[in-house]
């Protein structure tokens, strides 16, 4: 019966990477052995690759993830989009222009509007 279970916890532990979180690349970024800036990149993602989160809080801004390569590492949160769901098969790739588009702000005055970046 306990080799039973063992088993079955090896073949959910071989499939764990099924059920976490997927994100993609929005801005080329450093992979880092720790989430903090200051500490050197041990690599880089770029725009368009997959990752995924290994764990969903971030921490300090960045977020522990692996590559389809499988290198694990931490991501600054501002570079990824986490996705929906596993199996969304539109990630939403932005370039660094779309994302400057996304932070203008239109405040409306009375009769005026004035567009402002954030």
């Amino acid at each position: 019966m306990i080799s039973r279970w063992l088993v079955l916890f090896a073949l959910l532990l071989a499939n764990l990477p099924l059920f976490s979180q997927q994100a993609v690349v929005r801005k080329s970024a450093n992979l880092r052995p720790q989430p903090d800036g200051s500490v050197a990149p041990e690599g880089q993602v770029s725009v368009g690759d997959k990752l995924t989160v290994l764990d969903p809080t971030p921490e300090h801004g960045y977020y522990q993830v692996k590559t389809a390569s499988g290198q694990d590492g931490w991501v600054f949160g501002r570079y990824i989009k986490i996705l929906a769901s596993p199996s969304s098969s539109d990630p939403g790739i932005q370039t660094e222009a779309s994302v400057q588009r996304e932070r203008s702000v239109t405040i409306l005055c009375g009769s005026t509007s004035t567009t402002r970046s954030a």
